[in-house]
């Protein structure tokens, strides 16, 4: 069974800054360009959205024991992002993850909006991981981890913005 989530993130500039900071080439390179053994393809496709394709490797130290019972070594998260154009001061986006050496995934969408003091980031998605007695407890694990990927993405992302100011 899947669980559910919804992690926001508040930015204190407009979306079109917010929006630079997550999908151009630039600030993605910037972003990634210190986390060892992650590898990374972006680019705009053929059909105008923004792509990110991303594997993020994270060291069997770094996980819950939960993980590291059926795990032995490094689990490589592969997410592919992918953002619509800005549309009326708006964009959507979704992404998709999975895992090398535990049968788990992640989907859902991205919304970037307007507020009153500059723009939001909602991530709203769910976690499913396939195996009997444990999967909850990785399901649990694993949205954590997907909250503090989101983290760093988005601290990332005001760092640049606030470099580039």
């Amino acid at each position: 069974m899947a669980k559910n989530f919804e992690i926001v993130r508040e930015f204190d500039y407009p979306v079109d800054q917010a929006y630079e900071a997550i999908t151009s080439d630039e600030a993605i390179a910037a972003r990634y360009k210190e986390y060892e053994g992650l590898t990374y393809e972006a680019g705009l496709a053929d059909d105008g959205f923004h792509a990110l394709e991303v594997n993020i490797p994270i060291a069997g130290n770094a996980l819950p024991p939960v993980v590291t019972k059926i795990l032995k070594g490094t689990l490589t998260i592969n997410r592919v992002d992918r953002w619509s154009p800005l549309v009326d001061g708006k964009a959507t986006g979704t992404f998709l993850g999975k895992s090398s050496g535990v049968p788990s995934s992640s989907e859902g969408t991205y919304i970037l909006e307007p507020t009153e003091n500059g723009s939001q980031l909602r991530a709203i998605g769910s976690v499913k991981v396939k195996i009997p007695l444990v999967g909850g407890k990785i399901e649990d694990a694993s949205m954590e981890l997907v909250s503090k990927m989101l983290k760093f993405e988005c601290d990332a992302a005001e760092r640049w913005v606030k470099a580039r100011s």
